[in-house]
């Protein structure tokens, strides 16, 4: 069934995305380490298709079940088989490809290999798990969840001259990744750490955390596979690590969702673990097993119908989520009639992806004021600067309709805006604040501030507030590599705290990017 889903419905966005991710492969991405590319470019040289795409993402988690299944002791097969077909990330992660897929199969790689580590740490073994480990990292930075929990149920690990080997042995095949973050300023550190998080905490967050893992994981069985680990009693080291890992990464997300949202799949790494705990847990109790297997029966027919429903629709639902699975193909057949043979720029990584994917050409993004993305490291929207674009977006007044919200705006000089660094300093004692521009292209590069003038303004808040004390805006031309801007504040704003913050925007497509908020002044 997963097979037919790969190979009959079209990508979804961030599929389209990691397909591009796989045009060019390197030892990391913005958004992820580059597990999910190597995974991709493998099964599209095979079928240059939606099935080549997530062919190997298919064959990881058949295998993952396979493995769930060596390590869940299983003495009822019926009742293993029921529990699988019941979760639904094996059947959303089963034909997608997604950094989930490999997360999933090098977790519970990791958890069969330290399983035979704990039997025996022969140097072998020994250096399978430090690959593991490296591996799982290579798939989703949660792996070191998975591997600090395993650490927090077994202390005595750090006393294994063998288990350093194994640490230093996967650190040293992850340091090709970490290298990148370093040469590339950290992008992933400072996006899931910095930009991803709230101004202020919400209750919702936290609520929506709690009922989303409880239905991502059913959406019907949810409730018994969160039971079974909390039940259970552990029989041995290797169970405490599977219990760690369930409520130490089910923890450590309710904490993170006082930072911001959180997504359903965050925890997923959590999944192996629990699974295997409630193949145990279930198989020898009566009462419980019996109402486990009516709610699955009641499950698998709801999955399966939404599968069959993701690939030929049944219903019209006002709000589809499967519609995300097409119209990819059709919607490119016309941007591409549209865009009268010019070049195609999008609106947001999403929408350039899934164009590239189906039209066979290189989409650039155009950033206005979006969250970054591999888009923003990649240069190959520079040979594009200065020519005339077709703009794919849905907030300017368009030339062309192409659906409701989103049309076609023809761009005479495209600009690119990303190779400009504009940088605060803190204002001296006597309120002089300074900006500084760094063009860090040639400056015959910036052709297009003629059309397209670059306005920095400078605003000044309470803190926490939204509307400016003051403003102050710099239209700017290209003159020397760095130019500084200078302004002095008002005497009545250097006492108390305040906030800066600088905007880089243009006449035409208005915000291109806001910069950090700075605070200033004390009480």
């Amino acid at each position: 069934m997963s097979l037919i889903c790969a190979a009959c419905t079209q990508l979804y966005n961030d599929e389209a995305y990691y397909w591009a991710y796989s045009r060019f492969l390197q030892w990391g991405y913005f958004d992820h380490p580059p597990m999910v590319a190597v995974m991709i470019r493998v099964g599209y040289e095979l079928f240059q298709n939606e099935l080549g795409v997530r062919l190997v993402s298919v064959i990881l988690v058949a295998l993952t079940i396979w493995i769930l299944y060596q390590l869940s002791n299983v003495e009822n097969q019926k009742l293993f088989a029921l529990l699988i077909f019941s979760i639904f990330p094996l059947h959303l992660f089963g034909f997608t490809s997604m950094p989930d897929s490999p997360q999933l199969f090098f977790t519970a790689l990791f958890f069969l290999a330290y399983q035979q580590y704990l039997k025996d740490d022969s140097l072998k073994i020994t250096l399978l798990l430090g690959l593991v480990m490296a591996l799982m990292l290579y798939s989703k930075y949660q792996g070191v969840l998975v591997i600090l929990f395993t650490l927090a149920s077994n202390p005595a690990l750090l006393k294994r001259k063998s288990f350093w080997v194994a640490s230093i042995f996967g650190a040293m095949l992850f340091t090709p990744h970490l290298y990148w973050q370093y040469a590339n300023d950290f992008p992933s550190v400072k996006y899931h750490l910095v930009d991803r998080s709230a101004k202020s905490y919400s209750i919702a967050y936290t609520l929506e955390y709690l009922g989303g893992q409880l239905i991502f994981y059913g959406p019907f069985i949810g409730f018994f596979l969160y039971w079974a680990p909390f039940r259970i009693k552990t029989k041995d080291i290797f169970e405490k690590a599977l219990k760690y890992t369930c409520f130490g990464t089910l923890i450590f997300f309710l904490i993170v969702t006082f930072k911001g949202r959180v997504e359903v799949n965050w925890t997923l790494a959590m999944l192996v673990p629990m699974t295997i705990l409630s193949v145990r847990y279930y198989q020898t109790r009566t009462i419980s097993k019996t109402w486990l297997v009516r709610v699955a029966w009641i499950s698998i027919p709801v999955i399966l119908l939404v599968k069959i429903h993701t690939i030929y629709p049944l219903v019209d639902f006002k709000k589809d989520r499967t519609a995300d699975f097409r119209g990819h193909r059709e919607f490119a057949e016309k941007v591409l009639k549209a865009s009268d043979g010019l070049p195609i720029v999008a609106h947001r990584y999403q929408t350039a992806s899934g164009l590239a994917f189906y039209t066979g050409q290189q989409i650039p993004v155009f950033n206005r004021n979006t969250r970054f993305s591999q888009y923003d490291l990649w240069e190959f929207d520079t040979t594009l600067v200065n020519k005339r674009v077709a703009f794919v977006n849905k907030s300017l007044d368009n030339d062309v309709k192409i659906t409701e919200s989103i049309g076609i705006k023809f761009i005479e000089s495209f600009p690119i805006f990303k190779f400009i660094d504009v940088d605060l300093e803190t204002p001296d004692a006597a309120g002089l604040v300074q900006v500084v521009l760094v063009w860090k292209k040639p400056l015959a590069f910036y052709e297009f501030t003629k059309e397209h003038p670059v306005v920095i303004t400078l605003l000044v808040h309470n803190v926490g507030g939204e509307k400016a004390l003051f403003q102050h805006q710099w239209t700017v031309t290209p003159e020397a590599a760095s130019q500084k801007l200078e302004i002095k504040l008002p005497d009545e704003l250097l006492s108390g705290k305040h906030e800066l913050q600088v905007v880089l925007e243009t006449p035409a497509f208005g915000v291109i990017r806001k910069y950090p908020v700075q605070k200033i002044g004390s009480d």
